[in-house]
């Protein structure tokens, strides 16, 4: 796992060599390191749930953009307000998923039980204050299961 994310990342961009690290623990990817923009950060996290095996993602990657404190407030206000509806809401397992929120916009990464879950999600996020766009990649549980013959 930890050579094919390693490629990919190379394959993505060949100035992560130096400026992104990756770990990888028994199906638990941990990324770190520093990317010029959301949209790579966001890149990076959805090529680490593409891994085969991946079982979660953790990644700290750092902004190298201009810090603005009140859009950075309210996407963490719009972060806070999503995973505190997830943990209420029974029909959701919350540890499944990875959230990020930038200027507005929800990115959802995880596995999802079924179907029914992953519309609760969506569900959840388009109905928080403020939000202008939710971005879900949630894989269900069912695609990622090895089907024997």
């Amino acid at each position: 796992m930890q050579k094919n994310l390693s490629a990919k990342l190379i394959n993505m961009n060949t100035n992560y060599i130096l400026s992104v690290k990756s770990k990888v623990l028994d199906g638990r990817i941990f990324i770190t390191g520093k990317v010029d923009t959301i949209e790579e950060k966001l890149k990076i996290t959805k090529l680490g749930w593409e891994i085969k095996g991946a079982r979660s993602v953790k990644n700290d990657l750092q902004i190298k953009d201009k810090f603005n404190f009140q859009q950075a407030a309210k996407d963490i206000l719009i972060t806070s307000q999503l995973r505190a509806a997830m943990i209420i809401n029974k029909k959701i397992k919350s540890v499944n998923y990875n959230i990020d929120t930038y200027k507005k916009k929800i990115y959802v990464y995880g596995i999802s039980q079924d179907e029914e879950e992953r519309a609760e999600i969506i569900n959840e996020a388009k109905q928080i204050l403020d939000v202008e766009d939710v971005i879900a990649s949630i894989l269900l549980i069912e695609d990622l299961r090895v089907v024997k013959n």
